[in-house]
Order: C-alpha cells, then sequence, then structure tokens
C-alpha cells in the first residue's frame, strides 16, 4: 500500500525491529479464489494487515460450486470451514498439518477397478 496516514490508519502496518519499530509500508491481507489455469479470480477479500486469513477465506465459501476441485494449504483446515466447504457441492484437495491424524472412512482396493 502506498505509505500515507489514511492507508496506515485504515489497514494498519507490522512491526519492525529497526528504526521506528514499524515496516515501510501499510499492508493489507488478501485471500482469493483463483482458477489455476486461467488465473482467472473468482473471488476475493482483503482486510487490514491484522486480519485473519481463515476469516476473509470462509466469506468466499458462497462462490463454491459443484464441479469445483479447490485446493487449499494446510493452514487453512479446520473441521468447521471442512463441512462449510464440502456443503457446497464443491471436491476439496486440502493439506493438513503433518500432525493431524485423520481416520480413514473407507478402505479402497489397490489397483485398477472396471466401471460398469
Amino acid at each position: 500500500m502506498p505509505d500515507t496516514e489514511d492507508n496506515e490508519r485504515e489497514f494498519g502496518r507490522p512491526g519492525s525491529g529497526r528504526g521506528e519499530g514499524k515496516t515501510a509500508y501499510p499492508q493489507i491481507q488478501a485471500a482469493c479464489l483463483i482458477e489455476l489455469g486461467t488465473h482467472a479470480v473468482f473471488d476475493a477479500r482483503m482486510d487490514g494487515y491484522a486480519a485473519a486469513e481463515t476469516m476473509l477465506i470462509e466469506e468466499m465459501f458462497g462462490s463454491l460450486r459443484p464441479g469445483m476441485l479447490v485446493l487449499a494449504d494446510r493452514n487453512i483446515y479446520s473441521f468447521h470451514r471442512w463441512i462449510k466447504a464440502v456443503d457446497t457441492g464443491a471436491d476439496l484437495l486440502w493439506r493438513v498439518a503433518s500432525n493431524l491424524i485423520l481416520q480413514p472412512v473407507e478402505m479402497l482396493a489397490d489397483g485398477p477397478t472396471s466401471r460398469r
């Protein structure tokens, strides 16, 4: 963001260990729902620097549709967000923290299967 007093009041800026104890420019927090092939932006949310990215993401669940494959990084997962996203009908492929233990719902056979 441009370094103006209005932007600093509206969006904030992170601290710094140097100089006046603040970074050179005000910053925003942004989260976007993007199509990977074309990089088209389906939805986006922006707020002040201190806003939680996870809250911005939840505001975009209304843009998810059946047939979409939604990829998300490991900091996004929570049971509440997963259920909310699944309810949209979109397919989800989300990374989770390495210490999260997920129990299998169904064990599938290895190898090819025939379709009927």
